[in-house]
C-alpha cells in the first residue's frame, strides 16, 4: 500500500515542476532521425525471420546473436546518416534571446547553435536568412554572429517554418582576440 501511495504522489498534480521545467507535449513526438532509426531495426528484423523462414537451409539459420548485431549496426548507420529536420523559426526563437543580450555584442555561432540543439552549419544557414544578423570570426577563425539593430524581442521573427529571402552579407569581420 505504501508503495502504490508513493507512486502516486510521484504524479500528483499538486507536485508538479515549475512550467520551464516540463517537457512539452509535443516534443514526445519522434523526429525523423528516431522514426528512421526505429524503421530500419524493424526492416533488419522482419528482413532476418524472412530469411530464416524461406531462404536459408535449416542448417544454416542466422543466430539471434548476429540477428541482434546486424539490426543494431544497421539502425545506428541509418540514424548516424539521416540528418535532423530542422524548424528554422523554432532555432531562431532559441537564438534571438542569445543575440538580443546586452552583456554581449558578438555570440559565438557554435555556442547558438549549441542553445537551439542543432548544428553549427544549420546554425549559420539560418543566421544569414536574418537582415539584422552579421556573420564575422574572431581571431582563431571561429564564426560569430551580431545584431547589427537590437530590436525588441520577437520582432526579428519569421512566420513559422518560413525563412525571409537571404541578404547579401557584409565582408567578415576580423575582431581582436577577446572581443
Amino acid at each position: 500500500m505504501d508503495r502504490i501511495n508513493s507512486v502516486h504522489f510521484i504524479f500528483d498534480e499538486r507536485q508538479r515542476p515549475p512550467e520551464e521545467m516540463r517537457v512539452a507535449d509535443n516534443n514526445l513526438t519522434p523526429t525523423r532521425k528516431v522514426g528512421a532509426s526505429a524503421l530500419a531495426g524493424a526492416i533488419t528484423v522482419v528482413l532476418v525471420w524472412v530469411l530464416n523462414t524461406v531462404v536459408l537451409p535449416e542448417n544454416n539459420k542466422i543466430t539471434g546473436e548476429v540477428a541482434s548485431a546486424l539490426t543494431l549496426i544497421l539502425t545506428f548507420v541509418v540514424g548516424y546518416f539521416v540528418p535532423e529536420a530542422v524548424d528554422p523559426a523554432v532555432a531562431w526563437s532559441k537564438m534571438e534571446p542569445m543575440l538580443l543580450d546586452q552583456r554581449f555584442q558578438w555570440r559565438k555561432v557554435v555556442t547558438l547553435a549549441g542553445a537551439a540543439s542543432i548544428s553549427s552549419r544549420a546554425a549559420t544557414d539560418i543566421l544569414r536568412h536574418r537582415p539584422h544578423v552579421r556573420i564575422g570570426q574572431d581571431a582563431q577563425g571561429e564564426p560569430l554572429a551580431q545584431l547589427t539593430q537590437r530590436p525588441q524581442q520577437g520582432q526579428l521573427q519569421a512566420p513559422q517554418g518560413q525563412l525571409p529571402p537571404a541578404q547579401p552579407q557584409p565582408p567578415v569581420a576580423h575582431l581582436p582576440p577577446g572581443a
